[in-house]
């Protein structure tokens, strides 16, 4: 008891303000945590209502911890059998929490050891919260189905057969019900009169969706073939549009009412299931996001993900070849083919595509905002999986997709918007320059569908060349999408004749009096410029000096080491692709390094200094066996680069080897600088082993 007792009081002290009570609590415990009993004391706590909710929060953090670290059996000072035990049936006879914070520790708690123990070792889980669910106790009704939510998501994660067979016979028992408890709370949060009843019905209504969502996904072999599955889904179907509007009276972000991503990862996992429903779900799409006004945020990004999803998923798409004999296709895949074919019709693209360009390309003021605040984070490229749940790439990648599958419906409707707003020019009101500026971005998104639709040459040469002599701030906007949009073209459909005139272009857009916007989108433009394949040193070197000299202007401008980095791989792909030819500028080159380099420290970016390192052994290269004046720059670079003493080696050594590789192989006779960098001789068997370098 005495121990007990003083495992309390240390959990009292953890709860302090004062820091140090707060540490003699935190030290005691820690010393605890490995000793026999400690967390059937914890689980005793946890259990007693009369201590503060605070003490009961913290002994139920304690047990996560434990669980992280000591449950496994193999695990070093593994927690007891009998105390596990013990821990679980406490956890299951304590499920009906009234303190919020409390609960929702619970149910982390109890869904963390199901994903270990259950069933094999904790076999009345399931059975318990099944009759739990269908308690006449409303609170116990609500913890229940929190904790199945997160115990079916852990659970229906697992691959194992076995467990596939438990996961399947409990959602044959537990479906149906779920189905029942999920449309009573639906219909009760429609038509009760308070916010407060509304959110409260809305929150047993998320949870059993949830519950039922993992159920039809993971607990079917085929969702189509459950009659009550069937009946799930068509009832998302006819609620969809009244929980839109509800949406709209609560805040954006409420995650009561998930219904419209549901869909989305139903048709992720079963495609073919899902092939009846591509057709009500492609017209739902038109109806609330392409036709009516005003669709929120959320709606908009997961109707684009789910847009996407099915025009790219390749169970809906028929084999090309005239040779397959149509009776090979399966029935599934052609009524796929004929339900898009069907709905994506010349006046349904035509819309979409308005839509797409003069509504969710347009710029926001949000972005306006954040242009004029920031201009390098607003430019910077958005990596990853943005396109899944960034709005901006969200719509640009489902239009781009759209686009790809259906070219010749939608191409007429982009060249009309592009004619119509030829004529806009800095006098036009804001939201004329900013549609034009939509357009001109689906004309760069959409290069490679127009190739055979837009003479590129003419336009360049007659408007856009025009457009880039407007000076006026209000046209900003427009003259930065000009020049990206010329980067995503000059790849695709720009004659050889036109190149010296798009050097000069670059020459002019990079200038100091330029907005930095239209300099960071030239920078990307011309990175595409030169890493192209009809890219000429001979076309290019009378525009190199000045080029460089602007590029070298733009990185001493620049703030954030993302943007400093864009413009050194600027750089150094210039250097690589002018060979020798860049040796007239290496001075002016060098004098930029040290003070990069120094930055870099500052900034503690190794990328960055990767990025210098790349540069340097570009450099060399193209100077041959002339290094001489590189060696003092080169040297310190090697020796920082390769040092194991210090930790940026991780990142930096394998380019540093790079650069001191290079000159044995552009020289004949080794300088003595280099050779003066020993610790890389007597670790070579190290790099080696690591970086296959010899």
């Amino acid at each position: 008891m005495t121990a007990e007792r003083n495992i309390v009081e240390a959990l009292v002290f953890a709860c302090s303000q004062d820091p140090e009570v707060l540490k003699v609590g935190e030290n005691y415990l820690k010393e605890c945590e490995t000793q026999p009993g400690f967390y059937t004391t914890l689980a005793k706590v946890l259990a007693d209502r009369s201590l503060d909710v605070p003490v009961r929060w913290m002994a139920i953090t304690y047990i996560k911890n434990g669980v992280d670290r000591y449950w496994r059996p193999g695990a070093p000072h593994a927690i007891d059998e009998d105390e596990k035990a013990f821990v679980r049936r406490t956890l299951l006879g304590n499920v009906e929490e009234r303190v919020q914070q409390v609960s929702a520790q619970l149910v982390a708690l109890i869904s963390r050891i199901a994903r270990t123990d259950c069933p094999d070792k904790w076999p009345e889980l399931l059975p318990f919260l099944a009759q739990s669910v269908c308690s006449t106790s409303l609170l116990m009704q609500q913890c229940s189905l929190s904790c199945l939510k997160d115990v079916v998501k852990a659970l229906a994660a697992r691959r194992l057969a076995n467990y596939r067979a438990v996961f399947f016979e409990l959602t044959g028992q537990l479906f149906a019900y779920l189905l029942q408890l999920w449309t009573h709370h639906l219909q009760n949060s429609i038509s009760q009169s308070s916010t407060e009843a509304v959110l409260e019905s809305l929150k047993m209504a998320s949870d059993s969706q949830k519950i039922l969502q993992q159920m039809a996904v993971h607990g079917f072999p085929r969702f189509n073939a459950s009659p009550e599955a069937v009946t799930f889904v068509e009832q998302l179907f006819q609620r969809i549009p009244a929980f839109i509007q509800l949406r709209k009276q609560l805040s954006e972000n409420h995650p009561a009412i998930p219904l419209v991503e549901k869909l989305q990862e139903l048709q992720s996992h079963h495609p073919i299931g899902y092939v009846t429903y591509i057709t009500p779900t492609l017209e739902l799409l038109f109806l609330h996001v392409f036709t009516y006004d005003g669709p929120s945020e959320g709606l908009v990004i997961h109707s684009m993900n789910i847009l996407r999803q099915i025009l790219r998923c390749e169970d809906y798409q028929p084999p090309n070849s005239a040779h397959v004999v149509s009776m090979t296709v399966p029935s599934q895949v052609m009524e796929a083919h004929q339900a898009k074919t069907n709905f994506f019709n010349t006046r349904v693209c035509q819309q979409m595509c308005q839509k797409f360009v003069g509504h969710f390309l347009l710029l926001t003021k949000e972005e306006m905002t954040a242009l004029e605040e920031d201009t390098e984070e607003f430019v910077k490229e958005k990596g990853g999986e943005s396109y899944t749940f960034v709005l901006r790439e969200c719509v640009e990648s489902a239009f781009l997709t759209m686009f790809h599958e259906y070219p010749h419906l939608i191409s007429p409707t982009v060249l009309a918007m592009v004619q119509a707003v030829q004529d806009t020019g800095p006098e036009a009101d804001l939201h004329a320059i900013l549609l034009k500026e939509a357009v001109y971005r689906a004309v760069g998104l959409a290069a490679y569908e127009l190739y055979n639709e837009v003479d590129f040459d003419s336009w360049y040469s007659t408007q856009l060349t025009q457009e880039l002599k407007i000076t006026d701030k209000r046209y900003t906007m427009v003259r930065y999408r000009v020049v990206w949009l010329v980067g995503n073209w000059v790849g695709v459909k720009m004659s050889a004749e036109l190149r010296p005139n798009l050097y000069a272009m670059f020459v002019s857009v990079l200038q100091r009096r330029e907005a930095l916007v239209v300099r960071l989108g030239a920078v990307e433009a011309l990175q595409l410029s030169v890493d192209d394949f009809a890219f000429t040193s001979e076309a290019f070197s009378p525009f190199v000096a000045s080029i460089v000299e602007l590029l070298l202007q733009l990185l001493a401008d620049v703030e954030q080491g993302d943007t400093k980095m864009k413009v050194l791989n600027v750089l150094s792909l210039i250097i690589e692709r002018m060979g020798p030819s860049i040796r007239p500028h290496i001075g002016t080159l060098l004098q930029c390094m040290p003070q990069l380099w120094e930055e870099s420290s500052h900034e503690g970016s190794s990328m960055l200094r990767c990025v210098i390192l790349i540069a340097l052994t570009n450099i060399v290269k193209a100077v041959e066996g002339d290094s001489l004046q590189l060696q003092p720059m080169t040297t310190q670079a090697i020796a920082f680069a390769t040092d194991v003493k210090r930790p940026e080696h991780v990142y930096l050594a394998e380019d540093g080897l790079d650069l001191w590789y290079v000159p044995w192989c552009t020289s004949n006779v080794c300088p003595p600088l280099y050779s003066s960098l020993s610790h890389i001789w007597s670790g070579l068997h190290l790099w080696y082993a690591i970086f296959g370098v010899v």
